[in-house]
């Protein structure tokens, strides 16, 4: 497999995964909002939101 054959299988299992954007981080299943991906590079922002969906 050429370099080529390996993005371009990336990028077609990503398109048909559904993913917004990269990273995406799944949560039971569903991508966490667009609106809160910033916070997955702040530890507290992410545990807050982690806490929110699982309580």
């Amino acid at each position: 497999m050429s370099d080529n054959d390996f993005v371009t299988d990336a990028d077609e299992a990503h398109a048909r995964a559904g993913s917004p954007a990269t990273p995406t981080i799944l949560v039971n299943g569903q991508p966490l909002p667009v609106a809160m991906a910033d916070a997955i590079y702040d530890k507290d922002d992410f545990a807050g939101i982690m806490r929110s969906y699982v309580g």
